[in-house]
């Protein structure tokens, strides 16, 4: 950690003493200080108009003719005119922008021009060169001062206002320079950009530096924040910037996107911390407005599992869509009350229909379709946590598995025109129960799509790996354990998993729901996967940079994989995929997508829940139907099958 430098005892004294000096003026009243400021307008015009002549002539002792005496005068009222009516005077010294010298600009560039105009109609002796060297003058003695008594008053008087690094020199960067000079509470000292052609330049009076200064900058300004203006620079560059910054306890925050600026939905200074969906997350691609509203614009859509974190999602992006009505069915109380507390004051809360039910009551679901009569189904209920559903197969089975087949075949009975499943990665060649009870939910809506009692209804399932940040992931685990102190327990230094953005999972699942021709899994691109133990770390950074404390970080304990977890998740079952007309959404299309061992598996799943016979459950899910395989040893190496998405069927 870097010790920061003390100012020495004369930098104190004379920064003492000369606020002392300024501080009569800067408190006095405006009509006194804008007297002030005209005062020496007008000296400082005289001045120029001397120095010109002088200059012109090669001497100090020259006898003026009343005419260019008078053309002075002249000119100079009309500079003071100038300046008043462009609101020069108006402008507060200590926070005076590049405005202000333009107006000075044009100011003396009019002083100059009725001078030699006011001299040669009066019939004056002045050298046609003298209102050029007159001009160059006076926008120097007019503007240098004002220069100098603003960072004079920057450097002397910074109040109670923290000094910051900005990391970016580009327009976003300098108008928030700009921004921060005229507020109370932060205090610009330099800037760092990663741009060789900037770097050594000065922009908004601060000098660009190189990210490597970092340390020598920390020593002599001693700033507490380092603040983000990178615009929409790519996630890679930030982790990458994270990771350059954080030993030395920064706090590190970022500006509002420039269209919640541009739309007035925030301002430039409202500065928010950097958060690990920031550094892991992709940027999204641009949704295709045709599939996000083609099964929810004017239709009327139930979600299941609505207060769950991705049905939570998905009922805020529906509703979002102007539906005729958005049915938010659940089981737990608890979270259909605060989804329905955060949905109060939405404009389209009129359209919301609250039910408390259960998928695996068939009567409790079936009454609730054939109630609203939706056009389009979401089913996100389900237990994802995979030790808990592997210490309680019966359940997971009977919610999971058992659940789906009965909300699908009561939407298959009352008409849904599309019903579209939440599967998981965790399907795939599935090692623990949970990831076998998805799969087998899959086969379940492919088997429904083959009835022959289907005539309306286009079944598909979306599966994708892990939610940034969603209820059940590690990062709400790991930001628990960072607050206490650590340890950060990590499950396997190689283990790696697949993550995606709440929001664009969301909006990907409405898209690709939108693409069913019947029976169809659809695979998310989920981009390369991330090690765990490389989120741990980027969380302990991002803590240290809250906190401003680099030393003391929690420690990272390696802890070994729970019962049915895989080192590596995959998103096909075989290299066979094809594409869609969106970029990020993929069709498995290889032969098991419809597996035949399964082609009965909804009777002989009814009749082992209704008999709970739990062994034959188990055979059932936990097989050749499925292709479950209990996790192997530590050990486990990374197939070479596994490709991120976008390199498959290439």
């Amino acid at each position: 950690m870097i010790v920061p430098t003390q100012p020495s005892v004369l930098e104190l004294e004379f920064s003492k003493r000369m606020t002392l000096l300024i501080h009569p003026f800067l408190s006095s009243p405006r009509w006194l200080k804008r007297s002030v400021s005209v005062a020496y307008d007008l000296l400082a015009i005289y001045l120029s108009f001397l120095a010109a002549w002088a200059l012109r002539i090669g001497e100090m002792d020259y006898e003026y003719t009343y005419y260019d005496l008078l053309a002075l005068a002249i000119a100079a009222c009309a500079s003071i005119i100038v300046f008043v009516r462009l609101g020069l005077y108006r402008a507060v010294l200590r926070y005076m922008t590049h405005q202000a010298f333009i107006t000075i600009a044009l100011g003396v560039a009019l002083s100059a021009t009725v001078l030699a105009a006011t001299s040669f109609m009066l019939g004056g002796k002045m050298p046609r060169s003298v209102p050029i060297i007159y001009a160059s003058i006076a926008f120097i003695t007019l503007g240098a001062p004002r220069i100098i008594f603003r960072s004079l008053i920057h450097w002397l008087n910074p109040g109670n206002k923290e000094a910051v690094i900005i990391y970016g020199a580009g327009n976003t960067g300098s108008h928030l320079a700009a921004a921060l000079q005229m507020g109370e509470e932060y205090n610009p000292v330099a800037f760092l950009d990663d741009d060789k052609s900037v770097q050594k330049s000065t922009i908004r009076g601060l000098h660009v530096h190189s990210p490597k200064r970092l340390e020598k900058l920390i020593e002599r300004y001693r700033p507490t924040t380092l603040l983000l203006a990178l615009g929409d620079n790519d996630k890679t560059h930030l982790a990458k910037i994270l990771k350059a910054v954080s030993p030395f306890g920064l706090r590190i925050a970022t500006i509002p996107k420039i269209g919640e600026i541009i739309n007035g939905e925030t301002s430039i200074t409202e500065l928010r911390e950097v958060k690990i969906t920031d550094v892991l997350g992709r940027d999204p691609v641009d949704p295709i407005p045709g599939l996000l509203s083609r099964n929810v614009k004017n239709k009327t859509v139930l979600v299941t599992g609505a207060g769950g974190s991705i049905g939570a999602e998905i009922s805020r992006q529906v509703l979002a869509l102007s539906p005729v009505r958005l049915i938010l069915f659940d089981n737990s109380e608890y979270n259909l009350y605060k989804l329905s507390e955060s949905f109060s004051k939405h404009p389209a809360s009129n359209k919301l229909e609250i039910v408390l039910g259960d998928i695996r009551n068939e009567k409790s679901i079936g009454d609730t379709i054939a109630r609203y009569q939706p056009d389009t189904v979401y089913h996100a209920a389900a237990y994802k946590h995979v030790p808990m559903v592997e210490a309680n197969i019966w359940e997971g089975i009977r919610n999971n598995a058992y659940g789906t087949l009965l909300t699908a075949r009561a939407a298959m009975k009352h008409r849904v025109k599309s019903f579209v499943l939440i599967s998981t990665d965790k399907a795939v060649r599935p090692t623990n129960v949970m990831g076998a009870t998805k799969r087998f939910s899959e086969i379940i809506i492919q088997e429904l799509q083959a009835s022959s009692d289907n005539t309306h209804t286009c079944f598909s399932a979306v599966r994708f790996g892990n939610v940034l940040d969603s209820s059940g992931s590690v990062i709400p685990k790991f930001r628990e354990q960072i607050a206490n102190g650590g340890p950060i327990t990590v499950t396997h230094p190689d283990v790696t998993r697949f993550f995606m953005t709440l929001q664009e999972a969301a909006q990907l699942v409405i898209q690709a729901g939108a693409m069913c021709t019947g029976g169809n899994i659809f695979v998310l691109d989920m981009g390369e996967p991330v090690k765990i133990i490389d989120i741990a770390k980027e969380m302990i950074a991002l803590s240290s940079s809250r906190n401003g404390k680099p030393g003391n970080q929690p420690k990272i304990e390696i802890v070994g994989l729970r019962p049915g977890e895989k080192l590596y998740e995959e998103l096909l079952l075989t290299k066979d995929c094809s594409g869609t007309e969106h970029p990020r959404i993929w069709i498995d299309s290889s032969p098991q997508a419809i597996n035949e061992a399964g082609l009965r598996a909804t009777e002989s799943l009814e009749k082992a829940i209704l008999e709970k016979d739990i062994p034959i459950l188990e055979a059932m899910i936990m097989s050749d139907i499925t292709g479950y395989s209990r996790a192997a040893s530590s050990e486990q190496s990374l197939p070479s099958n596994i490709y991120p998405i976008s390199n498959y069927n290439s």
